[in-house]
């Protein structure tokens, strides 16, 4: 969704989950172990009731429904 913003207000793009964890993962794992990352997706998805986790996975089409 777009806004009018000020000059003055950087542009700071919409970055969703996927933002959110990576911000997460910075924060609590800056020596970037990947066994940190893989705790942060596993609490996100664990908390989150609208995610489903797909382990070894390849997406090759989404489809969304609803709003």
């Amino acid at each position: 969704m777009r806004r009018n913003r000020s000059r003055d207000e950087p542009l700071q793009p919409e970055t969703g989950i996927m933002g959110e964890m990576f911000v997460e993962n910075q924060y609590r794992n800056p020596e970037g172990n990947p066994y940190g990352w893989d705790l942060v997706m596993l609490e996100t998805v664990l908390a989150e009731t609208n995610i489903q986790l797909s382990l070894n996975t390849d997406v090759h089409e989404v489809e969304a429904t609803g709003d």
